[in-house]
Parts: C-alpha cells; sequence; structure tokens
C-alpha cells in the first residue's frame, strides 16, 4: 500500500457506465450478435453436456476428462491461425468455415465407421475443438469491426449478455434431444448451432 500511495502517478478515470441497448447491439453487426447468441449455445452445449454425452457413449472415467483436454488443446492450438486468417480476410469467412467443421464433425460422428468408439470420438472431438473455443473471441473482433474506440466496453458487455443468454438455452436444448435420440442427439444439437452460425454469416455477406 505505501509504494501506490506515496506514488504521483495519475490515477485511472472511473470506468464509463454502459446500458444494454440489444438494437443498437445488432445494428452494429448482426452477424456478431447473432453469432455470439450461437456461441454461447455450443458453449453451453459442450460445457454442461458432453461429460453426460461421453458417458452414454461409454467412455471410462479416465477417458471422459481426456476428452474435454483434447477439445481445449485443440482450441489453443488452432486461435492463431485462425485469428490470423481472420485479420486478412472478411472474419464472417472464418465464422464460415467454423460452421462447416462443427457441422462435418457432427455429420462425421453420424456416419463415419468407427467414429463413435473412444478413438473415434477423441479424433472428432480434437478437430471440434478446433473451432469450438476460438469462436468467441471471432465473434468479439468482427463486432468491434464495426464499432468506434468508445464504443468497445459497450459492445463486448452486450455480447458477453447475449453470450450468457445463450449458454443457458443450449444445454436445455440439447438435453431434450440425448434424452429423445440418446448420445447422438448431442452432436445433432451442436450441428444445428453451427449450422445456424456459419449459415447466418454466409447470408450476411
Amino acid at each position: 500500500v505505501i509504494p501506490t500511495g506515496l506514488s504521483n502517478a495519475v490515477s485511472p478515470q472511473p470506468l464509463t457506465q454502459v446500458t444494454l441497448d440489444l438494437r443498437k447491439l445488432y445494428r452494429n453487426s448482426p452477424a456478431a450478435m447473432v453469432g455470439m447468441l450461437m456461441t454461447g449455445i455450443i458453449a453451453g452445449i459442450w460445457n454442461f453436456q458432453a461429460p453426460v454425452f461421453a458417458e452414454q457413449t461409454g467412455l471410462s472415467g479416465n477417458q471422459i476428462p481426456l476428452m474435454l483436454a483434447l477439445a481445449m488443446i485443440s482450441g489453443a492450438v488452432f486461435q492463431l491461425p485462425l485469428g490470423r486468417a481472420s485479420d486478412r480476410m472478411d472474419r464472417r469467412y472464418v465464422m464460415i468455415f467454423a460452421g462447416i467443421v462443427g457441422v462435418g464433425c457432427a455429420i462425421a460422428y453420424q456416419i463415419v465407421p468407427g467414429a463413435a468408439s473412444a478413438p473415434g470420438i477423441f479424433i472428432t472431438v480434437f478437430i471440434l475443438g478446433a473451432v469450438l473455443f476460438p469462436i468467441y473471441s471471432l465473434v468479439v473482433a468482427h463486432a468491434n469491426d464495426y464499432a468506434e474506440p468508445s464504443e468497445f466496453v459497450e459492445i463486448s458487455s452486450g455480447l458477453l449478455v447475449v453470450n450468457g443468454a445463450g449458454a443457458m438455452i443450449g444445454p436445455v436444448l440439447s438435453g431434450f434431444l440425448i434424452v429423445s435420440l440418446g448420445p447422438g442427439g448431442f452432436f445433432l444439437s451442436l450441428a444445428v448451432a453451427f449450422a445456424i452460425f456459419g449459415g447466418y454469416a454466409a447470408w450476411r455477406i
């Protein structure tokens, strides 16, 4: 406390108070707002239902955390190339790519022989993780591309609320499909969310 109290550095200005304005958020970037809602739904599905899916497919107590870790490792590895790609082109093209990868993983789980086995699930989840985690930052960056610097806090906080709303919706929808269709309902719910995520970005282009 003493060095801080003796310092003659200028104190930071108080934080700017912002309000949630969904209409302004949508006007700023429709693709970002809808994309963030779907990002929240995707995150909610994964965070809450992935362990349920893994248990229902017969993965052991050691394999379930390995599956979750593989997705996180993949997200950490691929966030850099995806980020660089989005800096060199319209970010919506990268959003479309992410949607295609997400839908492709879901389809592969359903139709590729051996995809429902432990090795098949690990491979599918690793590929899925490449887009599962980086899309949040991708959507925020796209929204900030169309915002003034003074609006960054308002835009980011609004997107965070939208993301939270999606995170509440995702597990409920996925849970219903898992109960109705079995483990395949998990990937089906992700496929629908990723399809809307990438499809809406394509439509906005």
